[in-house]
């Protein structure tokens, strides 16, 4: 029997004041510059570095906060079966905090025990661990410290769900992760949605990230005998796996290193954290998710000093992750108006340690995957994605937890040009705020209200559509 359930989740928190008001510009060029090797293949070449520039705007920085943490309680919402319990934090982006397996009572993410916001993401503000969405733009996402809707739905056959989505405003983007946990299973299952507004192609990104932990005798796995990396002087090349020292065991990087894995286009995509006794958490996904990634902190001073900033001294973790790209440096072309889904599952793999952590690199991988294809084969993931994709557009249930203003405001623009946002997404009027009033005002009067040059200039906005209605409020007559 599946359960969902609200709850409050307690931690030792620093806060999160408000944002910065002064904008954060962009890069001086939209794509990067990547140093190569010779020797990089020219399929990997291709995109490498498209639209990786820093893009911030129209959103702000969150940049307020200290290293004072006291106990808090922060709301949660809990999926459950009899094998595995969910603990999501809608108030951070929907992370998924927590993964047990009730068979045997681990946990399998890293469970950070504090939330330490750092300058990682792209509005600076971050925490570690768990497992986090990333949509849009090359690193942490937008909405990784903020708030996004939750509502409850009804998976097939009737189990309770639960759904998360927003509006993301730099791409003008709907994501939305339906998320299920069929009664018995051993797999929570994630599927997602990303929907392009625009009539034009944009720069698409995506990547999972799930922190998972670090200690000697953990290896990651995955279905590739070849990895992509910036190892020789910084320029990205491709190498034969398990290099020298074998940094598939995170612990052994003597800094802070990533790896991206080479799957092979006929190979199923999946990325494995097992331990000294062959058990560990196993991601797999459809297949239009095919990038894999490891990245670890390393044993070096910098590195050390990282782990013991995030979280507390002597706890460590690295991050396994899976993208819709080869890396995180290449963006794939979104056509307008496209819809793209996928569905991952997540859970519990267990397998032999002499042939997991043997010498026999292929031979690792390759048992690995047989045990996956055991515990979840692919062609019933490939089902359940069939199934839970057919339910995207379906309304959702009671809302559990309110995102923000912007998504509202922009149905509105949407319907007084005639259009309609694809069924699915709800942005209740209840959501618009004090950001999104003088915006309202010059969609609904034809100008921006007159404010006072001494206050805080409010939220930014760059999205084509608002600044034509702005150029039309400032041709009227005075």
């Amino acid at each position: 029997m599946t359960r969902l359930r609200q709850d409050s989740y307690a931690i030792e928190a620093a806060a999160l004041e408000a944002e910065n008001p002064l904008p954060a510009f962009r890069a001086p060029e939209p794509d990067r510059a990547v140093p190569c090797a010779e020797s990089l293949p020219a399929e990997e070449r291709t995109g490498l570095g498209w639209a990786a520039g820093t893009r911030v705007l129209p959103y702000r920085m969150q940049d307020a906060y200290t290293r004072l943490r006291r106990p808090v309680r922060l709301p949660a919402l809990i999926l459950e079966n009899e094998r595995l319990r969910a603990t999501f934090l809608p108030g951070l982006g929907a992370k998924l905090a927590s993964l047990v397996d009730l068979d045997t009572g681990r946990e399998l993410l890293e469970r950070n025990p504090v939330l330490q916001f750092t300058n990682v993401a792209l509005r600076n503000a971050w925490t570690s661990g768990g497992v986090e969405w990333n949509l849009a733009q090359l690193g942490h996402h937008y909405l990784t410290c903020a708030p996004v809707f939750a509502s409850a739905i009804v998976s097939p056959g009737g189990a309770p769900g639960v759904r998360f989505h927003e509006f993301e405003r730099c791409k003008r983007l709907l994501w939305q992760l339906d998320v299920h946990l069929p009664p018995g299973s051993a797999f929570l299952l994630v599927s997602t949605r990303v929907v392009n507004l625009n009539l034009t192609e944009v720069p698409m990104y995506w990547w999972t990230n799930i922190g998972v932990p670090e200690g000697p005798g953990i290896r990651t796995l995955a279905p590739a005998d070849e990895a992509l990396g910036a190892w020789k002087d910084g320029r990205w090349s491709v190498e034969r796996l398990p290099r020298d020292p074998d940094e598939t065991y995170p612990a052994r990087a003597g800094r802070a290193m990533e790896q991206f894995f080479r799957l092979a286009p006929a190979r199923r995509p999946w990325i494995a954290s097992l331990g000294p006794d062959g058990r560990g958490l196993v991601e797999t996904s459809t297949d239009r998710l095919r990038g894999r990634k490891m990245f670890a902190w390393g044993t070096d001073a910098a590195g050390q000093r990282w782990q013991r900033h995030l979280a507390v001294p002597g706890r460590a973790y690295y991050e396994i992750q899976a993208g819709l790209a080869r890396t995180q440096l290449h963006s794939l072309p979104m056509p307008g108006e496209a819809a793209w889904s996928w569905t991952e599952a997540f859970g519990s793999l267990a397998a032999d340690p002499a042939v997991t952590h043997g010498p026999d690199w292929g031979a690792a991988w390759k048992h690995a995957e047989a045990a996956l294809d055991r515990a979840l084969p692919a062609g019933e993931l490939d089902a359940w994605h069939a199934r839970l994709t057919a339910l995207h557009g379906q309304p959702a249930g009671d809302t559990l937890q309110a995102g923000s203003g912007w998504g509202a405001l922009e149905r509105l623009r949407m319907e007084a040009a005639g259009e309609a946002l694809p069924p699915g997404f709800a942005f209740p009027d209840a959501t618009l705020g004090p950001e999104q009033q003088p915006w309202l005002a010059l969609l609904r009067d034809g100008a921006l209200p007159a404010g006072d040059p001494r206050a805080d200039p409010g939220a930014w906005m760059l999205q084509p559509e608002w600044e034509r209605l702005l150029e039309r409020s400032l041709e009227r007559p005075a």
